[in-house]
Formats: structure tokens, sequence, C-alpha cells
């Protein structure tokens, strides 16, 4: 068993993500979903949308749910699911933090998280001559 993904972000950032995840490792990545929010969907519609996708795709190792902005829709219905002891909610997502996801995906839940965190942070990088090799 492994722990379990949804991406809740606006629109079709998630979905996009997930693509690019996918096409990276070279395979489908059956425990990672993307759910998006649009503006006409009201939160209780969308906590009902997670929490069944949630149900549906916890293999029993938790579920971690990555929005792409704190204090916004994605963010605030994936808080209301905290009270459920297997749901991490990491916010801020961004590429190298789902390919770590999904990399260390059998990792027991808080150890992930903090993989994936540390990945995240890792990845953002101010670029400059010295670490960019222009030729």
């Amino acid at each position: 068993m492994s722990v379990s993904f949804i991406i809740l972000t606006h629109h079709d950032i998630g979905q996009q993500m997930v693509n690019v995840v996918e096409e990276t490792l070279a395979t489908k990545c059956p425990s990672m979903i993307a759910l998006s929010v649009y503006p006409d969907q009201s939160i209780e519609q969308l906590i009902g949308q997670v929490e069944l996708q949630r149900v549906a795709f916890d293999e029993g190792d938790g579920v971690i749910i990555f929005t792409d902005l704190y204090g916004a829709t994605p963010g605030n219905v994936a808080c209301r699911l905290l009270e459920i002891p297997s749901v991490k909610v990491i916010t801020g997502v961004n590429l190298p933090m789902l390919l770590k996801a999904q990399s260390y995906a059998d990792l027991p839940l808080d150890e992930l998280v903090d993989k994936i965190i540390e990945g995240g942070r890792e990845a953002i990088i101010l670029c400059n001559k010295d670490i960019c090799q222009i030729s």
C-alpha cells in the first residue's frame, strides 16, 4: 500500500501538473488525482467531491491533499478535511513536490510529508550566472 494524493487547484493547473509527472516518470500515477476548482462551485459541493475521492483513493496509508494557494478556495476546502487523522494538507504545490510524492509514496505519511516539503523548498532557486550554464 502507499499514500494517495489529491491535487486540488484552481482550474486545470493540477491536472496539467499530474500530466507532467506521468510524462516525466514514464508511468501512470493511479494514486494521484487532480480536482479542479471553478468559481461557480460551492464550498459544500467541493468538500463533498474531495471527500468522495479521498475515500476512493485512500489505500489505508493516508491521503495528502495538495493545493495551489493557501487562503484561497482550494486550500480552504482541503483544510476542512484536516479533522480526519489520515489527511495532510500541503499548500503551494509545485512540480518537484509531486515528483517527490510519487517517487516516495511508500514512506509513512508523516515522513513523506517532510520529504515533499523539503523537496519543494530545495527546488526554489534564485538563478545566477554561477548556477546556470550560460554559453
